[in-house]
């Protein structure tokens, strides 16, 4: 029996994408694409990986059939899923949701006596075995995984390429060993002006490392009992803001007299097996937060020497098109080595080519030169002349002659015209590039036409700065 038959999976698949809109004002958070293959079938693929054979998504309703659909399509994997919705109106948080459908993992968890949490938007090579190896060993409450990203987080804000400033949220996290005594936020550290450790944690704790260099990444690890607690006690609404900040505070205090005091839902274990289990804990300590601290991982697109994992969670628009630059994402990952149908003079040969599919045909002209890190969608036309190297080209593009297109995203359905020069732009969906185009840093929204022989560079192509 596998480690993962231990516990229940269940995928966070209910976002909006706020952060990342225009693209989701065409295309729901969950399947938007990476490398032309849906955001949620890569955690798919890495559960699957893992050995997991149930898993339960929870979606909102509108977005339930295309979630569906992407995950029984070209690459699916053999994984049983159940999607469990949310009314599309919803502000719910993500531990409301679980709420919502803690009947369903309670039937389907039956068995087991943890679930795993883990969103959609992350693409990660990090073994969930070492997570529960980790929350095996201390017979953790919850479990989570923080990173150091290679990519600097420690400042406090960041200058975008678009030359706004984009403040980057920081966690401040005390730990001992890999044990977590105290995780905020720096902005609600800041307004209160101290970081609040309980004199009964301050004594276990002893001797504890404050850090701010470090991502929560959220994936967490739950005993069973913690989500009787969720649906009993509405006031915990997210899991990140609420819960686990809750759960670290509880550690080591004493039992209170409260009709949903935290210790009536924790099961009873004999002194004696607890101790047999766990040495290190004592028959008081049992509320347990521990973590999987990972120093050096690197983000997809900017690989670090050092680094042994990578792992990204696709938050905001200037991350989806670092994790899409050049197909950094870990080659193996449903690359597929294939033909590709060319067209030359209404002659159709066969090629080698590297390409997604291996149903569907691209139209690529025999002197067009597409680098291997790229990726190009079904039915989409690569005229003769054409230059792509590190980007993404959706399916049912159209790409004139003697365009160069570098570092970039280009969505579905998009027309782009002759001799452009297109670098770091992310274009979404409908859009059309007219002829002669110099476009640089930019971002184009969904159906929006640029006029012939425009040049613009860090500008937004629609006049908008509302996304980036």
């Amino acid at each position: 029996m596998s480690k993962s038959s231990h516990y229940q999976a269940v995928v966070l698949a209910g976002g909006l994408g706020a952060d990342l809109q225009p693209l989701t004002n065409t295309t729901f958070k969950a399947v938007l694409p990476i490398g032309n293959i849906p955001m949620v079938n890569y955690v798919m693929h890495m559960l699957h990986k893992e050995g997991f054979s149930d898993v339960i998504i929870i979606a909102r309703m509108s977005h339930a059939d295309s979630i569906r659909k992407s995950l029984n399509g070209p690459y699916s994997v053999d994984i049983s899923f159940k999607i469990e919705t949310i009314p599309d109106d919803s502000s719910m948080g993500t531990a409301d949701a679980l709420r919502l459908v803690s009947s369903q993992i309670h039937v389907r968890n039956r068995l087991t006596s943890h679930f795993l949490v883990m969103p959609c938007d992350l693409i990660c090579s990090v073994s969930l075995f070492k997570l529960f190896d980790v929350h095996r060993l201390h017979d953790a409450t919850v479990t989570m995984m923080l990173v150091k990203p290679f990519k600097d987080i420690s400042s406090k804000s960041k200058k975008s390429r678009q030359g706004s400033q984009q403040s980057v949220e920081r966690n401040i996290i005390a730990l001992s060993d890999d044990r977590v005594f105290i995780m905020t936020t720096e902005t609600e550290a800041l307004g209160k002006g101290i970081l609040d450790i309980s004199r009964h944690s301050a004594i276990h704790a002893r001797r504890a490392t404050i850090r701010r260099d470090l991502e929560d990444v959220h994936i967490y690890v739950f005993s069973k009992w913690v989500l009787k607690m969720i649906v009993e006690r509405d006031t915990i609404s997210s899991i990140s803001r609420d819960l686990i900040p809750y759960l670290i505070r509880k550690q080591f205090a004493p039992p209170r007299r409260h009709q949903k005091d935290i210790y009536k839902y924790i099961p009873d274990l004999p002194r004696e097996k607890a101790s047999y289990l766990v040495p290190s804990v004592s028959h008081e300590d049992r509320i347990r937060c521990h973590a999987l601290v990972l120093d050096e991982v690197h983000g997809l697109s900017r690989p670090n020497p050092k680094a042994l994992y990578s792992c990204t969670r696709i938050k905001n628009l200037a991350l989806y098109k670092d994790v899409n630059h050049g197909a950094a994402i870990d080659k193996g990952i449903y690359r597929i080595s294939g033909t590709a149908d060319i067209k030359e003079s209404g002659v159709v040969r066969q090629e080698k080519q590297y390409r997604q599919g291996d149903a569907k045909k691209v139209t690529l002209s025999k002197v067009s030169k597409v680098s291997m890190e790229s990726f190009v969608g079904d039915h989409s036309i690569i005229e003769e002349g054409v230059a792509i190297h590190m980007s993404v080209i959706g399916h049912t593009c159209s790409v004139g002659e003697k365009t160069v297109i570098r570092g970039s995203v280009i969505m579905n359905n998009v027309s782009i015209g002759r001799n452009c020069d297109l670098t770091n732009v992310c274009i979404c969906d409908n859009a059309k590039i007219n002829d002669n185009c110099r476009l640089k840093n930019c971002n184009v929204a969904p159906g929006h036409v640029v006029p012939e022989g425009t040049i613009e560079q860090d500008k937004l192509a629609d006049g908008s700065r509302s996304f980036i």
